[in-house]
């Protein structure tokens, strides 16, 4: 019978008692991925990278299902997202949560549902949807919605899970 247990300890590594051998599941994980070339950064992490990209002074932006704020503070500081904020022409959230009163970066607060945005056509240069479009039930209705409030030139970002957003 093999003398070994196994047991798992925070820190994300796997100790094998009664034996030296000790594997750092991170440090693991991170070289595999680097051997093919793949990116572990979490998605939230880079859907904010591109809010920054994206966000300019002067722009109307749209959040459509924004709940209570931008993005997670692990993913993206909050004093980050309040000076990315602080550019904007105008923030507008969009959301059937009541939490959506307690966003403290929005300069407009709508309940409303994507499919019936109460805004008049060509209104936003940017509308993003962060983890919403899998809500959905009608995305034909959606998209040609955001489509209707967007303006010439202007941009939509959606963002969904995934399942390496773990």
């Amino acid at each position: 019978m093999d003398r070994r247990q196994r047991s798992c300890h925070p820190g994300n590594q796997l100790f094998i008692r009664d034996s030296h051998l000790s594997m750092d599941w991170v440090k693991g994980k991170t070289a595999i991925a680097g051997a093919i070339h793949l990116d572990l950064t979490h998605p939230q992490v880079l859907y904010g990278r591109a809010l920054q990209r994206y966000v300019r002074r002067g722009v109307r932006w749209l959040d459509v299902g924004c709940g209570y704020q931008i993005l997670p503070f692990w993913a993206m500081r909050e004093e980050a997202q309040q000076e990315m904020v602080s550019s904007v022409a105008m923030l507008a959230g969009v959301d059937v949560d009541h939490r959506i009163k307690d966003h403290p970066l929005l300069t407009h607060r709508v309940e409303a549902l994507g499919g019936a945005l109460p805004f008049r056509e060509q209104t936003f240069d940017l509308v993003t949807a962060n983890m919403v479009i899998e809500h959905v039930e009608q995305p034909r209705e959606f998209l040609a919605d955001i489509y209707r409030v967007l303006r010439p030139g202007g941009l939509s970002s959606f963002t969904r899970p995934t399942s390496c957003s773990g």
